[in-house]
């Protein structure tokens, strides 16, 4: 029942080859292991976002046929797929390259460039593409998470993206400044960070109103490294208006603009105080993860007056509206009596909303509320010991108390004996 559900999503999504090659090869009885049909679901249609397997799919291209057996077959396993093979490897970059318009006669100079690149005997793009399709390509390539290997992917990527920006291409010049705000792992230095020149080209793509580029375009004033040369005021004035242009667009959250003043991730100066104003402003236009920002500032104080009232308010808005680590931090409000009365009931069920919400260390919260007995209630070991089992994987100290309490439940039974 499992692999027919998953080969009628696969054939919604045009991936009629693919389920094919589900039913006989990816999915072995011997191997199967039972999911959800919930599981299924979410599993397949995450491979409707990999262009490059997908367009050699419906090319009837065996090699992508077998990638997405291979892909989907690990993801059914929960498991991650082995590195592809270099003929599966040629496959998918031919989705990609036919993906973005390269003509038929074009293709195959194309893929061999880009295998090239990947091999490290070639860089750039290729002769055939224009920088509008360089910038194509190397989007796709690069948010294609698991059908190439990362060094590959990354590789291809950057040869892409860097031609594309020296065509002039916008969307290419975002996409290489976005790479050299980082280092690059399994790239052999062909990139190396480099903020200066990220700011040049971010400053480039701003002017024409593109949010993404103007904020990562403010951030670095911040950090002084765009426009390193004016005076730091000046600086700091220019990034405002650059963030108050951000916030007009819609297109940036008003907590992320809070977040480069309070973390300042590239470097330069933090200003809590305005943090805070953002995150307020995030928070009256209703933006959960704005009242969870500004929850925290009150609680610590950093920026504005410490306040832990109004840190509860901001928690529970947040709650409110879905947010698991709100939750749990209304939950430790409650638990703990700071800016609300103390109520274990009420604590528990926000410990119990978060833990159901994928909140794991509330696990150990509520694990802490049975085994104690707090709030007048009778100990329960053995709801304690559940709620500790589920954490075990995850939180570190849970194992610990995990086994205590179980001590604890052994030696009850032992004197029950008696």
């Amino acid at each position: 029942t499992t692999v027919m559900a998953a080969t009628r999503v696969l054939r919604q999504l045009a991936h009629a080859t693919a389920a094919r090659c589900l039913v006989r090869s990816a999915l072995r009885p011997a191997t199967f292991v039972p999911h959800t049909i919930t599981r299924c679901r979410s599993i397949v249609s995450g491979l409707s976002g990999r262009p490059g397997l997908a367009a050699g799919v419906r090319a009837g291209l065996p090699a992508a046929c077998a990638g997405m057996a291979r892909t989907t077959r690990a993801r059914f396993m929960s498991d991650q797929p082995s590195e592809p093979s270099e003929a599966e490897t040629r496959s998918i970059l031919n989705g990609f390259v036919a993906a973005v318009g390269v003509e038929a006669v074009a293709v195959p100079s194309v893929v061999q460039h880009l295998m090239d690149v990947a091999n490290g005997r070639a860089q750039g793009a290729p002769d055939h593409l224009s920088a509008s399709q360089a910038a194509q390509l190397g989007a796709h390539i690069i948010t294609d998470q698991g059908s190439l290997d990362q060094s590959t992917r990354i590789l291809v990527a950057v040869n892409l993206f860097r031609a594309a920006a020296d065509g002039g291409d916008l969307t290419g010049m975002y996409h290489y400044a976005v790479i050299l705000m980082a280092e690059h792992p399994g790239v052999d230095g062909t990139v190396q960070k480099n903020y200066r020149q990220a700011a040049k080209l971010f400053a480039a793509v701003a002017q024409h109103g593109f949010p993404a580029a103007m904020y990562h375009y403010g951030a670095l004033l911040l950090a002084g490294e765009a426009l390193p040369d004016i005076g730091t005021e000046e600086r700091l004035r220019r990034a405002a208006e650059i963030f108050e242009a951000c916030a007009e667009s819609g297109e940036v959250p008003l907590s992320s603009i809070g977040v480069m003043y309070r973390d300042v991730p590239y470097g330069g100066e933090k200003d809590e105080a305005q943090a805070a104003a953002w995150f307020a402003r995030g928070a009256d236009a209703g933006d959960q993860q704005s009242h969870l920002y500004l929850a925290s500032m009150y609680y610590n104080g950093r920026g504005v007056e410490q306040s832990f009232e109004k840190a509860f308010e901001h928690n529970r808005a947040a709650a409110d509206a879905g947010n698991s680590s709100a939750m749990h931090n209304t939950g430790v409000h409650f638990f703990t009596g700071k800016g609300v009365e103390l109520d274990i009931d009420e604590a528990e069920k926000y410990f119990r909303q978060a833990a159901d919400s994928g909140f794991v260390h509330s696990w150990i919260n509520l694990g802490g509320i049975y085994a104690t007995g707090i709030g007048g209630r009778e100990p329960d070991l053995a709801k304690a010991a559940e709620c500790y089992e589920k954490a075990a994987d995850t939180v570190p100290h849970a194992k610990g108390l995990l086994e205590a309490v179980q001590e604890k439940m052994a030696e009850d039974e032992e004197q029950s004996r008696k």
